[in-house]
């Protein structure tokens, strides 16, 4: 799957501010986020970029219309790989290793996520848009992440939100130094529009 997100996040024009945007979420795809509380809050933090792509995603249903399409497909393609699937990515095989996470249920979770970019993908190139799918997509990813989530301690949960929720200035621009599930919560916080896609 890291190549298929790597892939996804190389489309487009590079302008300056794009490297440190793609920097921040898909530097070092490799390299799991190894405290586990912070793991678990980049998977929140995953869960609410989730809610704002499907959401981008329901508002092109309703504006973009065929057989034009005149409307910015590309930045779905490009959120889902910046701020879902590199993400988690990185933050599960932590969470797997330490909470003994069930494995079939966590390669569902992989299997859904790379087929949502597939879908978005195959939307950017306009050869059948279907907004529906993705839709559909996006419920499963995000219920399949809650029955993950369900699986943690409640300390796990207290403290990843804490991590997020109380540890994360909103206020700051989303392009400055910040650990990656506040930056991508600042991201989403502030409608930030990732590289790749139309100005």
């Amino acid at each position: 799957m890291t190549n298929a997100v790597l892939l996804c996040a190389t489309a487009g024009t590079v302008r300056p501010n794009d490297m440190v945007a793609r920097a921040m979420f898909n530097s070092g795809l490799d390299v799991p986020i190894e405290d586990p509380s912070r793991a678990v809050a980049v998977v929140l933090a995953v869960k609410l970029a989730l809610r704002d792509i499907a959401d981008q995603n329901e508002d092109f249903r309703k504006t973009c219309d065929a057989p034009v399409y005149n409307c910015d497909l590309s930045q779905l393609n490009v959120k889902c790989a910046t701020r879902v699937s590199g993400p988690m990515t990185r933050a599960l095989p932590t969470m797997l290793e330490t909470y003994g996470l069930d494995p079939y249920e966590v390669e569902a979770l992989k299997q859904s996520i790379q087929e949502l970019e597939t879908q978005l993908k195959a939307n950017n190139a306009r050869v059948a848009v279907n907004f529906k799918a993705p839709a559909e997509y996006f419920g499963l990813i995000d219920r399949q992440i809650d029955e993950i989530l369900a699986q943690l301690p409640e300390d796990a949960m207290s403290s990843a939100r804490d991590l997020l929720e109380n540890g994360c200035d909103l206020t700051v621009p989303a392009e400055q130094p910040a650990e990656l599930d506040c930056r991508i919560a600042r991201a989403v916080s502030q409608g930030k529009r990732p590289s790749g896609g139309v100005s």
